[in-house]
Parts: C-alpha cells; sequence; structure tokens
C-alpha cells in the first residue's frame, strides 16, 4: 500500500526489486530500414511501492525518421503522455517535427519515489502537478509553443521561445523567455530540511531571458524576494570560449531562507571573465 511505502527509503535504481511484472507486445517488426513496436501491456510493481499500472503506445522508426505516437503511462494517481514525430537527419530535413508531452504528477508518489515523509501532513491533498510541453517546426524555424509546469496554490512556472538556422553555428538566432511565480513552496521545506532550518519563502518571481545569436549565447536572469533582488547575467561564445558572468545581490534576507543566521539585507556582487577554464 502507499501508507507501507511512506516507511521505506524510496526508490533504488541500482537495487531493483520486483514484486510484479507483465510485458507485452504486438505488430514487433526489426529490419534495416523499419523498426516498430506496439506496447499493449507494461506493468511492475517495485519493492519501493513505484507502481505503473500500463504503459501503452506505438514506435516506429525507419531510416529517416522517428515516431511515437499515443504513448501513454498510467500509475495508480499519475499520467504521463507522449507524442514525438522527428526526422533523424533533422539539420538537413525539411520534415517538420513534433513533439506533445503532457503530465499529470501525484505529489503523494512523488513523495514515494524520493523516500519522503512527513506525519504531519497529508501529502494525498496535494496537487497533482501539471505539466506540458509543445514544440514544432524544423531546424531552419523551431518554435517552442508552450512549456508550463503548475502546481495549484504552490507555483505556475512558463517557457516560450523560438530559433531559426538552429543548425548553422554562423547564422542561427533565436530567445527563450521564463517566468517563475513561486508565491508558497512552504510545504516543501520539510522535504530540505525536516528540523525547519531552511525555509522556502513566499512569494518569490523568477524572471530571465536566454539568446543565441550565431556564436554567443547570452542568458539573464532576475529573482525578487521581498524588497530583495538577485541578478544574474553571463555571456559565452562557443567560437572562442570566453565567457563573462556578473551578478548582484540587492537587500536579499537571508534570515527568510535560513531563519536561524542572523543574516539580514545581503548586498554583495560578482564579475568574472576568462576563456576556457582560465580566469582573467
Amino acid at each position: 500500500s502507499f501508507e507501507e511505502v511512506l516507511q521505506n527509503k524510496g526508490y533504488d535504481p541500482n537495487n531493483l526489486d520486483f514484486k510484479t511484472l507483465s510485458l507485452s507486445f504486438d505488430s514487433v517488426f526489426y529490419g534495416e530500414k523499419l523498426i516498430q513496436a506496439n506496447i499493449e501491456t507494461f506493468s511492475f510493481l517495485e519493492k519501493s511501492g513505484i507502481q505503473v499500472n500500463s504503459l501503452e503506445g506505438r514506435l516506429k522508426m525507419t531510416d529517416e525518421y522517428f515516431s511515437c505516437s499515443n504513448l501513454s503511462l498510467r500509475t495508480p494517481l499519475s499520467l504521463f503522455t507522449l507524442g514525438v514525430d522527428a526526422p533523424l537527419n533533422w539539420c538537413n530535413d525539411t520534415v517538420p517535427t513534433q513533439i506533445d508531452a503532457s503530465v499529470h504528477l501525484s505529489l503523494k508518489e512523488l513523495a514515494m519515489a524520493l523516500g519522503v515523509k512527513d506525519e504531519d501532513v497529508d501529502i494525498s491533498t496535494w496537487g497533482p502537478i501539471i505539466a506540458k510541453v509543445k514544440a514544432s517546426g524544423t531546424a531552419d524555424n523551431l518554435r517552442l509553443d508552450e512549456v508550463y509546469a503548475e502546481l495549484s496554490d504552490s507555483f505556475i512556472f512558463t517557457i516560450q521561445g523560438a530559433a531559426k538556422k538552429a543548425c548553422d553555428e554562423n547564422k542561427r538566432v533565436g530567445q527563450v523567455d521564463l517566468l517563475g511565480d513561486f508565491y508558497d513552496l512552504s510545504r516543501f521545506e520539510s522535504w530540505i530540511a525536516d528540523d525547519g532550518s531552511i525555509r522556502i519563502p513566499k512569494q518569490m518571481l523568477l524572471k530571465g531571458i536566454a539568446s543565441i545569436n550565431g556564436s554567443k549565447i547570452h542568458t539573464q536572469l532576475s529573482l525578487n524576494q521581498g524588497k530583495g533582488v538577485v541578478n544574474l547575467e553571463a555571456d559565452y561564445d562557443t567560437a572562442n570560449e570566453s565567457y563573462r558572468v556578473s551578478g548582484d545581490i540587492d537587500s536579499l534576507n537571508i534570515n527568510h531562507f535560513i531563519p536561524n543566521q542572523p543574516l539580514y539585507n545581503l548586498s554583495l556582487g560578482l564579475q568574472a571573465k576568462g576563456s576556457g577554464i582560465d580566469f582573467m
């Protein structure tokens, strides 16, 4: 049962012990130019309590493209879906890539896998975490149409972007914008430190961009919490491996994160530049 699992140490990929395991394929073919399989059933129960009720979908790969149709994985409380159509020679193919994935992740099952337990909290009332990824296009015109993750009453995180000439090191250009509103992550504090020594303050806002223009890569992030601001900016040139990093913290109340430490209104700056691993 799930309650018994919460008393264990969680999922250990180096020491798997399946209590039950069932696998069934259909329409399996393996050839020089075609590999395909239809997964009818795949289920298991691992000793940690991790359980997969069903895995279904069709996989197909030729010498030109890969396809994953209607792949779905169900657990007692979660659901994962994936659809992919992509040419193998992505950089030189005009056939568009399509990726569509979704996640409904139970926090109770996640805690189970991580071996996290808190007798004072009913994790079953949380979530689920809902996430979606949708991308389409070719190397000449790629769109990140939708990326988001959300947990009710806790956070929402979104990413959007596009790129052109992605495989041309001289002509490629693109940008990704991200926004994270972490309005209440306090429920996860016991996952980090069960003695209360670390807190996750409410109302944190994360903004950022990542862009590329030829060989030049630029990133910029800012985190706001209360009156405090953390800024980070970095540039990297793949042509000569040169980099520049700058950051500053302004009026950040560290006591909001580490209540046992009398650190208030921290302000500091960081500057670094160099090439390869040698700092200047």
